[in-house]
């Protein structure tokens, strides 16, 4: 979750496309590098799923709001990694 937000990952592609290619040339192109990529990829799509909608149905708002959004981010990244 750090290096997703570091990035602004969850609201912008460029970022998280930049990093991943560098990492790629810095790793040769390596079969780790491609596993690790697809697994950043795959907690991203994870935590974009998550939305303000899925819990202001219980009455949030403000910063419990954000609090929630951002633990429910993190437990599903937590599942994908």
């Amino acid at each position: 979750m750090t290096l997703l937000k570091a990035l602004d990952a969850l609201r912008r592609d460029e970022p998280l496309i930049g990093f991943c290619e560098t990492v790629m040339a810095l790793e040769q192109n390596s079969a780790d590098a491609q596993a690790a990529i697809a697994k950043l990829d795959r907690a991203r799509q994870a935590a974009q799923a998550v939305t303000a909608a899925d819990y202001t149905a219980q009455g949030l708002e403000g910063p419990a709001l954000g609090a929630a959004i951002q633990a429910g981010q993190i437990e599903r990244i937590t599942t994908v990694l």
